[in-house]
């Protein structure tokens, strides 16, 4: 039976007690967490990456996180008289996880429809085209699901398997399209309505 829950979700720098609560989120990826518990305060305080983490107010637990940035991605285009480099604009979605408690409970994917709607308004204000991350191999199908493609469409996990290859230290670079959001109706959340008080 589903349940409604209130989470909130809060800046880092806003989090009380963050690092002793994060010595007890767990998402299974040793990698992720070490990030999180040891690095993650250090690229916030330097403004390398900006944290967002989700908590549990009535277990006073961090449900999951994610780190973001934005970057140039630099692709070749073939064209007919040749071959282009082109820079595009993007938002780095650098590390997402959620604790291994509230996984498949729908959570990650709520979370993953609020950070679209923060992408949307960087978006509006900046003119960044695709949201980028790096996937970890058993994370490549739920962003799947979540509307990402592999950049290298043939580079999956179960094709270096096939090969007898380790995936486990391998990252999956994956794309989501700021025009494919608008057309599955993602849209940001501004208020245009502005109240001011005019001087006369």
């Amino acid at each position: 039976m589903n349940q409604s829950r209130a989470f909130k979700l809060c800046p880092l720098s806003t989090c009380p007690h963050f690092e002793e609560l994060a010595l007890h989120f767990d998402s299974t990826n040793r990698g992720i967490d070490n990030f999180f518990r040891k690095e993650c305060p250090k690229f916030e305080s330097t403004q390398k990456l900006k944290t967002f983490v989700l908590m549990d107010p009535i277990k006073n637990q961090i449900v999951g996180f994610f780190s973001s940035t934005v970057g140039l991605l630099t692709q070749n285009v073939k064209k007919d008289d040749g071959t282009y480099k082109v820079d595009t604009p993007y938002i780095n979605l650098a590390y997402f996880a959620i604790d291994k408690e509230y996984q498949g409970t729908g959570i990650g994917r709520a979370l993953m429809m609020e950070f679209f709607s923060m992408c949307m308004v960087i978006a509006l204000y900046t003119g960044v085209q695709l949201i980028y991350l790096e996937s970890v191999d058993e994370s490549v199908n739920f962003y799947k699901r979540l509307g990402y493609e592999l950049l290298h469409k043939d580079a999956t996990p179960e094709a270096y398997q096939k090969f007898g290859n380790d995936t486990r230290n391998i990252q999956f670079p994956m794309l989501r399209k700021i025009s494919d959001l608008i057309a599955d109706g993602h849209s940001p959340y501004i208020d245009n309505v502005l109240p001011i008080d005019v001087e006369k």
